[in-house]
């Protein structure tokens, strides 16, 4: 598990397109429990990496 996100942090970093295109699959709802206590704090870690990317990018863009 950690590695996938890793892998997807690493990937969105580069473009707000690919976060629209895992969230629109409904994989949000999976990584947002992926930070949940009890996980593992690396994981926990990067479930709010892309969180924290996705927010970011909405500010950028005036949506929130």
């Amino acid at each position: 598990q950690i590695l996938i996100l890793q892998i997807i942090n690493r990937i969105s970093e580069y473009g707000q397109e690919f976060q629209n295109w895992i969230c629109s699959f409904g994989v949000l709802p999976m990584i947002f429990k992926l930070g949940y206590p009890g996980n593992d704090n690396k994981l926990r870690v990067e479930a709010a990496y892309f969180i924290g990317q996705i927010v970011q990018h909405q500010n950028k863009n005036g949506i929130w």
